[in-house]
């Protein structure tokens, strides 16, 4: 049978998701003799003992005098690897298999990266990711009528900054598209939207709250937070190199392996710049008022 056709040109992608973390945390790039490590102070306490004191001369009731202590913290890098092996004739005998194989290992890469940034449990070789960081939010003494997704939200945002004293004022809700349409497809007993701007594809935000939706979140969970005060430390960014190993000269074999040191930090006196909840269908039947 005659095979001659018209070729379309590209390779059509399996699609696994898009990374976007990154995009909404500081990055800084180390250069060399960084010696693996990043080091910064924090305070450690603060005793404030400011007062009101009587005027003139002679006056000794000034009180007791405040202090401030700090401590020393670190953080090293954790490395992200990734290899595929392909035969040399491979490589020259069809075009596209030369940026199929790099687009492949990129793209593991950054999933990767992003799955860490998210959720790395800082445990041995894994990245500090952003829900070992948050604390959970706290659903006790909370009564909200007919509690929804937008309410918990809400409330998340104002423990938030009563817990910091206004310290901390979340900039980003992360959240799966599934249970973004809690919101987006809420109607009223008429049937009406009751967000009729997000129904008809608005960006939403809540609360002042930009609505980021990625379906690598996993469903029923939920991350606010402050990014500013997040951020990735590279101390290699994503390398791509090709060389033989062990057998590979032999079987006319190539290895293309990709490599990346990051970690993300988040100081221990700005943790409660971000925030999680484990179930938002538990959480917003936790905070939900009994009926009368």
């Amino acid at each position: 049978a005659n095979t001659n056709a018209y070729r379309d040109g590209g390779v059509s992608q399996i699609q696994r998701g898009k990374p976007w973390l990154r995009d909404l945390l500081n990055v800084v790039t180390l250069g060399s003799n960084s010696h693996g490590d990043v080091k910064w102070y924090e305070q450690l306490a603060i005793t404030n003992n400011a007062t009101a004191v009587t005027e003139g001369p002679g006056n000794t009731a000034y009180g007791t005098a405040s202090d401030l202590t700090w401590v020393e913290k670190s953080l090293g890098g954790k490395r992200l690897k990734d290899f595929i092996k392909v035969s040399k004739d491979q490589l020259k005998d069809v075009d596209f298999i030369a940026g199929e194989i790099r687009g492949l290992i990129e793209k593991n890469m950054r999933l990767l990266e992003n799955t860490q940034l998210l959720s790395g449990t800082g445990l041995t070789v894994h990245v500090n990711g952003l829900l070992t960081y948050a604390p959970a939010f706290v659903t006790t003494n909370i009564a909200v009528p007919q509690a929804n997704l937008f309410d918990l939200i809400q409330k998340m945002k104002t423990q938030m900054q009563v817990n910091s004293k206004d310290g901390f004022l979340p900039s980003n809700v992360i959240i799966n598209p599934v249970d973004a349409d809690l919101i987006r497809l809420a109607k009223n007993t008429d049937g009406s939207y009751l967000f009729p701007q997000w129904a008809m594809g608005g960006i939403p935000t809540i609360g002042g709250l930009n609505m980021v939706e990625n379906a690598l979140v996993a469903a029923d969970t939920l991350l606010i937070g402050d990014f500013a005060y997040g951020t990735i430390f590279e101390w290699d960014g994503l390398l791509i190199e090709m060389g033989y190993i062990g057998d590979d000269f032999l079987e006319g074999m190539v290895t293309i392996m990709a490599y990346e040191r990051i970690n993300l930090r988040v100081k221990d006196n700005e943790k409660g710049a971000f925030m999680k909840v484990a179930s938002i269908a538990s959480d917003v039947a936790s905070i939900t008022a009994p009926v009368i």
